[in-house]
């Protein structure tokens, strides 16, 4: 069996709607959630999503 690992990025301006985005990808995904990391940067809120693909 091979696993791999995808890395998802959700950027947004909006705090709301990127919380928003980031609820329905992780209800809407089947695979197994490894890492999910939160940044913000010049008022840029970012999520970064690891998951393995099998």
């Amino acid at each position: 069996m091979i696993i791999v690992k995808e890395i998802r990025v959700l950027s947004n301006a909006n705090e709301f709607s990127l919380a928003t985005e980031v609820n329905n990808f992780l209800r809407s995904t089947e695979h197994n959630i490894v890492d999910i990391q939160y940044g913000v940067s010049r008022g840029i809120y970012s999520v970064m999503i690891v998951i393995e693909v099998k």
